[in-house]
């Protein structure tokens, strides 16, 4: 468990990038307001959620005009006095303002310092902090959405809940175990193995919505591949509509992973050229093949680019894992026999189970339908705003082992065995769930989530 107590350090970081027209300071502690009453020049009284005019003052030199507001605790994001001065955004003079608050004992906060205390002081839970860092780097509305459901407590509630459920569930266990001579009482309303069957299908439910959400979130990984000079860098440039990868009818041009990202509908795109595959004696060029070969084994989708037959780059499809399309490149300037036969190719090359598509990167042809197929592959239909899903593999990987007890248990109990073997796995189950709002998770862990937090948040 983690101990939720605070430094008595105060704080302070700029909460909004410094080079534009306003820059925020955020200082916060018990001792923001002293900070306050020793630099600024307007106002020597400070009412909670009150903005006030005047000018930050170094001695008799004047620093800044600026507008301060004040938030006393608990009223606050951090539940802590918290003082925001916005100050003109030139580098130097936030870094004036910055110093001379810092110059009053204040330490630079951490990245992610002002959340990790909204955290420990019980202002949000850990799904929530988390929410807040992926509202801030959200590439799609989708994405934008979800955030904002998680940091409303959409995830939090769910898993409460289900912690709830098992917490109440062990009380009745416990107190059959303490109390035999009314067991029977105790558990004649609703069966332990029915509520057990409810509670994992619950669990099921949710864990369903991850890949979903991871997507949703950090997008869908599609590795372009295939062999020198069959259009992968047209492809590119033809999917995001912009010259982005330099094209040329000599092999082996692309010899790096180039990476760009597209929207595809609400779902970000992150696509990657590589290398064409192909024998080599050029060292550089086989740095590229390999780099080309792994991207491929970390991609949600892996586009084989084709325009004859015997072109099928069987290496790139060595990721059983992988979703897969196959296109066939150039049907502008293919005939429908050559077409044909590249098709009875690729299935005789052992890709019969795999979706054939014809293309053209030069006039368009297929281009937009692949958009469609790459979105149906991974979404379909509309995405609800309103259902909670889960994106975080640190989530999935703890509902998914309270999942696995919460099946032990059940199984326990349908073998009829003793009530204290039930307790132990949902005992556990009941830590695995409170790991994801961060109520039993270790302080070194805690840690580690908010270090991938940015400064001033």
């Amino acid at each position: 468990m983690i101990n939720r107590i605070l430094s008595q350090d105060t704080i302070a970081a700029p909460i909004t990038p410094v080079g534009g027209s306003v820059c925020l300071i955020r200082i916060s502690g018990n001792g923001a307001l002293g900070v306050l009453k020793n630099i600024f020049k307007g106002a020597r009284v400070f009412k909670t959620h009150r903005v006030y005019y005047g000018k930050i003052v170094n001695g008799n030199e004047v620093v800044d005009e600026v507008l301060v507001t004040v938030m006393l605790a608990p009223k606050s994001f951090t539940m802590e006095d918290v003082v925001e001065i916005g100050c003109h955004g030139g580098a130097k003079s936030a870094e004036a303002v910055l110093s001379l608050v810092l110059s009053f004992g204040v330490r630079l906060a951490e990245p992610g310092e002002f959340t990790k205390r909204a955290f420990l002081n019980g202002r949000i839970d850990l799904t929530q902090a988390e929410a807040a860092a992926d509202l801030i780097a959200a590439k799609s509305t989708a994405a934008r959405r979800g955030a904002l459901n998680a940091l409303s407590g959409g995830i939090s509630n769910k898993t409460k809940e289900m912690a709830n459920k098992i917490l109440s569930l062990i009380a009745r266990i416990e107190a059959a175990i303490d109390y035999p001579e009314h067991e029977d009482e105790i558990n004649s309303d609703v069966s332990v193995i029915k509520l057990l069957k409810e509670i994992t299908d619950e669990m099921k439910s949710l864990l369903s919505t991850y890949d979903k959400g991871k997507i949703i979130k950090d997008g869908v990984n599609i590795v372009i591949t295939g062999k020198p000079n069959v259009g992968k860098s047209s492809l590119l440039n033809a999917l995001l509509n912009d010259e982005r990868a330099i094209i040329t009818e000599i092999p082996g041009t692309t010899r790096d992973i180039l990476k760009e990202q597209m929207m595809i509908g609400d779902i970000p795109i992150n696509l990657v050229d590589t290398a064409g595959i192909r024998e080599t004696d050029d060292v550089v060029e086989k740095i590229g093949i390999e780099r080309a070969i792994r991207e491929s084994e970390n991609a949600d989708l892996i586009l084989l680019v084709v325009d004859e037959i015997n072109n099928e780059g069987k290496t790139t499809f060595s990721c059983p894992s992988v979703k897969k399309l196959a296109l066939i490149n150039k049907v502008d300037i293919l005939d429908k026999n050559t077409v044909q036969a590249i098709h009875h190719d690729l299935a005789a090359s052992g890709f019969s189970d795999i979706e054939i598509m014809n293309v053209s990167t030069k006039n368009g042809t297929g281009i937009e339908g692949l958009r469609l197929k790459i979105k149906d592959m991974f979404i379909s239909g509309e995405i609800d705003y309103e259902t909670v899903l889960i994106n975080s593999a640190r989530h999935k990987q703890s509902l998914d082992k309270a999942f696995k007890h919460t099946i032990n248990a059940m199984e326990t109990a349908m073998a009829g065995f003793s009530e204290d073997f039930i307790s132990i796995d949902l005992t556990a189950a009941y830590h695995f769930l409170c790991e994801i709002t961060g109520e039993s998770l270790s302080e070194d862990i805690i840690d580690k989530i908010f270090e991938n937090f940015c400064l001033g948040k």
